[in-house]
Parts: structure tokens; C-alpha cells; sequence
């Protein structure tokens, strides 16, 4: 059996890797973004990461789909105005919360309550 060489782990040399990864200071001088935005992206996972140890890496491909997020429409593109479904018809609306009564019970004015 001959294995392909291309696809055998000891072939990905640490520059390949250099080129797949970015570090945070080298996403943001990529990028026109600053260290805090890219931290709120982390957090609310808009932008996919990597944790080894304590270093922080991301992934180039991961930052162009990133980026795809937040991409604006040209002006007189449609955008549809309700979520479709997989059979077509939009979705319902997520049933809103209901607000809690307050702290206390209405009073109880059923038989029998003092008035």
C-alpha cells in the first residue's frame, strides 16, 4: 500500500501552517478592524477560533466567512421580508414573552372573601 504524500501529516510543514493561521495582531493589521471588535466577535461567536494553550488563532477561511456576515446589499436588491421555511411558506413568529404580574396577587373576591 502506498499512501499519498501529500496527505500524510509529516508532509505540512510549520510554514504552511504560518499561512493557514493568523494570530489576533496579525488579524487585525489584515483586517480594518480593531483588537475590541474583533474580541466582541469572539464572544458573541461571529467568528470562528481556535484556543491552543493561551494563543488565540483564526483561521483564514474562517475570516473571509466571517466578513461574508456582514456583507450590504446593493441598493434595489430585494431582500425577502419573512423567513421561509424548507417548504416554502414563511415561518410564524416566535411567541413573545409574557410579562410576570407583579409582586403580588390580585386580591381574591371569590365566595366567601371578606369585602
Amino acid at each position: 500500500m502506498t499512501a499519498d504524500v501529500a496527505t500524510t501529516p509529516a508532509t505540512i510543514t510549520p510554514a504552511a501552517v504560518a499561512l493557514m493561521y493568523l494570530r489576533a495582531d496579525q488579524v487585525i493589521s489584515v483586517l480594518p478592524v480593531s483588537r475590541r471588535t474583533l474580541s466582541n466577535w469572539q464572544a458573541r461567536r461571529l467568528i470562528k477560533f481556535y484556543r491552543v494553550g493561551r494563543t488565540i488563532l483564526f483561521k483564514r477561511a474562517d475570516i473571509e466567512a466571517a466578513l461574508e456576515k456582514f456583507a450590504v446589499m446593493p441598493v434595489g436588491t430585494l431582500r425577502p421580508r419573512h423567513r421561509h421555511g424548507e417548504d416554502g411558506h414563511a415561518t410564524p413568529e416566535p411567541p413573545r414573552r409574557r410579562r410576570r404580574m407583579g409582586r403580588f396577587a390580585a386580591p381574591d373576591n371569590g365566595p366567601g372573601a371578606e369585602q
